[in-house]
């Protein structure tokens, strides 16, 4: 099925290296028009595998599961077969997997459920549904909380490749106030999603000359107070502005502003981020790591 010679069951049979079964799943191509059965046939054996590997030593173990997971993405997304699941005994051969699943981070659950959501919008897979339903997926990480970040990042995707002609419809007071109230939302990765997005529209409407926005330094100040409070927004709005990458542009209205001493400020006032966060590469001290970054950037 795998395209690769043997089956995973033989390769667990033989107690396979690590860098064979690794080989295995990476090679793995896209089957065309599974059945029902064959799907389960091909992920099945590899789902159920997640607590074997005991021949292995302990890196060995977490390079071959860290595999697997991204195989079971693919699986419910990229090569998924309605009703597949639908026997009644199907599910069971999933319990070892998620289970492993709840015992990672916060991080690299967030991470898999994120990716599984935003391939097709249309419907939940199942996994999602079983970390939800085992508890899991509770608190700022809750099913609900992650499909709504999961939503509001797709209104930055739609709005990155908004024309001239649509941006001449938006007004800030009214358009921003949504995302700027979402940035005390109790979820932090709704409001890093939010601010992630509220970046994009302050830029936008700045450089397509949009009327009744506000000055850099009122925008910043108001990021860094929010910041202060919240951990996890001015790396996000920093992004979503394309700060450190649309050079000219902000040359232009960052003018006098002294990004080296706000970002130090920033900094100082800030607690830790979740590390959540860097998952999706939102991160303020993952962006700005030196004073040498801040250098370059951040005199006008």
């Amino acid at each position: 099925m795998g395209g690769v010679g043997e089956s995973f069951s033989q390769m667990l049979e033989r107690q396979a290296s690590a860098s064979d079964f690794s080989a295995w799943l990476l090679a793995f191509s896209q089957p065309q028009r599974l059945s029902e059965v064959e799907w389960l046939e091909l992920v099945v054996p590899v789902a159920s595998s997640i607590g074997d590997f005991a021949w292995m030593i302990q890196e060995d173990q977490n390079t071959t599961r860290c595999h697997i997971r991204e195989f079971i993405r693919q699986a419910f997304t990229a090569f998924w077969v309605p009703g597949a699941l639908q026997a009644a005994t199907a599910p069971k051969a999933f319990e070892g997997f998620v289970a492993w699943m709840e015992s990672l981070s916060d991080a690299a659950v967030v991470r898999f459920c994120w990716d599984l959501l935003t391939f097709d919008h249309s419907r939940t897979p199942e996994p999602v549904r079983w970390l939800k339903h085992s508890g899991r997926l509770a608190g700022a990480i809750s099913y609900e909380h992650i499909h709504l970040a999961v939503s509001v990042a797709d209104e930055y995707d739609a709005m990155y490749w908004w024309k001239k002609q649509r941006w001449s419809f938006v007004k800030w007071e009214r358009d921003s106030q949504p995302y700027l109230e979402l940035l005390s939302h109790v979820s932090y990765l709704v409001r890093a999603a939010a601010a992630r997005t509220l970046g994009q529209m302050f830029f936008r409407v700045k450089t397509e000359l949009v009327h009744g926005v506000p000055e850099l330094s009122k925008m910043l100040g108001v990021v860094q107070d929010y910041e202060s409070k919240t951990p996890g927004i001015a790396g996000p709005f920093l992004q979503g502005a394309e700060w450190g990458i649309a050079l000219k542009e902000w040359s232009s209205f960052g003018r006098g502003v002294d990004m080296k001493a706000w970002f130090i400020e920033t900094l100082r006032r800030s607690a830790q981020e979740p590390k959540s966060l860097t998952c999706n590469r939102w991160s303020f001290t993952r962006m700005n790591s030196s004073l040498t970054t801040l250098t370059r950037f951040g005199n006008f």
